[in-house]
C-alpha cells in the first residue's frame, strides 16, 4: 500500500483509464451476450417443430440478438470516432498498466522547494 504521500492521490489520468477499460469490457461482454442469443435463439426455432408459438419465440430471439449485435458494434463505431476526434485512445484500448505512477508534480514541487520558489505554508493541494 501507500505511504500516504500525494503520490497516493488519484489523477483524471486514472478516471480516463478506468472508463476506457470499462467501456471495451462492457462492449466486448455485449458482443459475446449477442452471439450466445443469436445461437439460443437459432436452436429454438430449428427445435420448435410445427409449434407456432416456439417458432414465433425462436424468431424473437434471433431478431433482438441481431438487434443487439447491431447495437454492439455501432456503440464500438461510435466510440472509434470519439477516440479520432478528441485523441484519447485508452477509450479503445483495453490494458492493465503496471508502471509506475507519474510523480511529475511531486518532481516539480520538490524543485520548487529546492530552488527557494516554494514556501511551506504556499503549497496547493491539487496539481
Amino acid at each position: 500500500m501507500g505511504t500516504g504521500a500525494a503520490s497516493d492521490v488519484a489523477t483524471i489520468q486514472g478516471f480516463q483509464c478506468l472508463i476506457g477499460n470499462v467501456l471495451s469490457v462492457a462492449i466486448t461482454l455485449l458482443g459475446l451476450a449477442g452471439f450466445a442469443m443469436l445461437i439460443i435463439g437459432s436452436f429454438k426455432y430449428m427445435l420448435s417443430g410445427s409449434s407456432a408459438k416456439g417458432t414465433e419465440d425462436g424468431k424473437n430471439t434471433i431478431t433482438f440478438a441481431i438487434a443487439g449485435l447491431i447495437l454492439a458494434l455501432s456503440a464500438y463505431f461510435i466510440l472509434q470516432i470519439i477516440a479520432a476526434f478528441t485523441g484519447i485512445s485508452s477509450l479503445t484500448n483495453f490494458q492493465i498498466s503496471t508502471a509506475a505512477p507519474n510523480n511529475s508534480y511531486n518532481n516539480q514541487l520538490q524543485h520548487l522547494h529546492d530552488t527557494g520558489r516554494l514556501t511551506p505554508g504556499s503549497q496547493s493541494t491539487t496539481p
